[in-house]
């Protein structure tokens, strides 16, 4: 089982399709059946220190799009740490 963080202040207020690939079927997680999702091998966790992959919750197009790339850094930075 892989453990993935992300930090997403507010998923309401950001278009759904934004939303990097890898984490569309685990948010919200009622989404499991949409994707075919049984035996989740991915799991979101809330302390980057137990995580084993830090993910940009966006895609690049959303940072480009919002003229956001120092924000992407700065998410980028706090994953390496």
């Amino acid at each position: 089982m892989l453990k993935l963080y992300t930090e997403i202040n507010d998923l309401n207020t950001i278009k759904r399709k934004y939303l990097v690939d890898l984490l569309k079927p685990l948010l919200p997680k009622k989404n499991f059946d949409k994707y075919g999702i049984k035996n989740v091998e991915l799991i979101l966790v809330t302390d980057k220190d137990e995580a084993d992959y830090f993910v940009l919750p966006f895609s690049w197009d959303f940072y480009i799009d919002k003229n956001n790339y120092s924000g992407a850094m700065a998410l980028i930075k706090k994953g390496v740490k």
